[in-house]
């Protein structure tokens, strides 16, 4: 049997909101949106209250709540200076986007010689207190449980003791599963589904069946299973927010069977320059090989935000690293340099593919993370 995992989720709730409320304290208590052009894409839990949450048009959410606008330049500044201070801790440290942070600190105990939960209290102390922002913190056996307990943590730092995590989280709304759309929830709720203890109870194959791959998903983290790994150790701080580390299975020992993999990786890069306004520039693919060799290529890239540009670039950068026959443990793709430019809300829609990737992104806003996906990830996953 393995050892327990010590995974913390270290969390800034509604990070933008908070960063407008350090710049003016006069916010402060009161209902906030912050809008990014029309459209409001963070919102204080006053202004959620009144029916103001991402995606309300921002003229509407004047009627209920003060709306500043985005300032992305202080929202990267503090994604990098909480990676900056995390990696202190520990050099396994993944973004997971939305103001949160995983931290593995199985191994730290021997370094430090104290409590992995004494070293996340003193992370989220020296955060809270450098950045002068509200942090939560939990610690638990994997990472969706960490991440929901931080979200719902009425203390600075919440501990959930190894094999508790069931009945810890049987109590949580549905609506703190991570990419549950409102949608997704409602159908939940409908079901009679409103609590993961309820959620939980339900075989998997009849989530998955209703719900898709995220049903499964949804039901094993209602039971406190979460296995997936912390982001390998990688330079750290913003590069590593633009680095994805993707495990592969023996069934994955090609370029085309890689592919369904490689593709949501792209979509998720993608996502992520859209919604930062920015357009890849160079990408690279690194190939580790099970006997510890690896390899790594990069390309310059016409500047792009697009899914399946950045994808057909990672494939043929995969394929000119694959020369091995040894079969390959992970594959790694990053984006190295951006240049601004990028759809966002000051860009208009180049044309119908651009359109198209927005309108994406706003069904999967809604609908959950799972609600659209390519039919070529579909067959790949079959």
């Amino acid at each position: 049997m393995s050892a327990a995992r010590d995974i913390a989720s270290l969390v800034l709730p509604d990070l933008p909101v908070a960063l407008a409320r350090r710049a003016d304290p006069a916010l402060r208590g009161r209902p906030v949106a912050v809008a990014r052009g029309a459209t409001v894409v963070a919102a204080s839990a006053e202004a959620r209250e009144a029916g103001v949450g991402p995606g309300t048009p921002a003229g509407r959410a004047r009627r209920h709540a003060a709306v500043t606008p985005l300032d992305p330049e202080a929202v990267a500044r503090a994604r990098r200076e909480v990676g900056s201070a995390l990696y202190r801790y520990t050099p396994q440290v993944e973004n997971a986007g939305g103001g949160a942070w995983y931290l593995d600190l199985s191994g730290t105990r021997r370094y430090f010689r104290r409590p992995p939960v004494d070293l996340l209290s003193d992370a989220a102390g020296a955060v809270a207190e450098d950045l002068r922002l509200p942090v939560q913190a939990a610690l638990s056996s994997g990472k969706a449980v960490a991440r929901m307990a931080a979200a719902l943590g009425t203390e600075r730092v919440t501990r959930i003791l190894p094999g508790g995590e069931p009945r810890f989280v049987s109590g949580f709304p549905v609506s703190v599963l991570p990419g549950l759309g409102p949608v997704q929830r409602e159908r939940l709720e409908r079901l009679g589904l409103r609590r993961l203890g309820d959620v939980a109870a339900v075989p998997l194959p009849r989530l998955e069946a209703a719900f898709g791959p995220g049903g499964r998903l949804w039901g094993q983290w209602s039971r406190g299973l979460d296995p997936r790994p912390v982001a390998e150790p990688g330079a750290g701080g913003d590069a590593e927010e633009w680095r994805l580390s993707l495990p592969l299975s023996p069934q994955e020992q090609s370029v085309a069977a890689a592919g369904p993999a490689l593709l949501g990786a792209s979509e998720r890069l993608g996502r992520r320059l859209r919604d930062r306004a920015e357009r890849a520039a160079q990408v690279q693919v690194g190939l580790v090989h099970r006997d510890g060799v690896e390899r790594a290529r990069s390309a310059r890239l016409e500047p792009t935000d697009r899914d399946f540009e950045l994808f057909e670039a990672a494939s043929a950068l995969l394929q000119a690293a694959w020369e091995r026959r040894v079969a390959a443990r992970r594959v790694t793709v990053a984006v190295v340099e951006r240049t601004g430019g990028g759809q966002g809300e000051l860009f208009p829609a180049d044309d119908r593919m651009d359109r198209l990737l927005r309108g994406i992104d706003a069904v999967r806003d809604r609908f959950g993370a799972y609600a659209v996906q390519w039919g070529r990830r579909l067959d790949g996953g079959a």
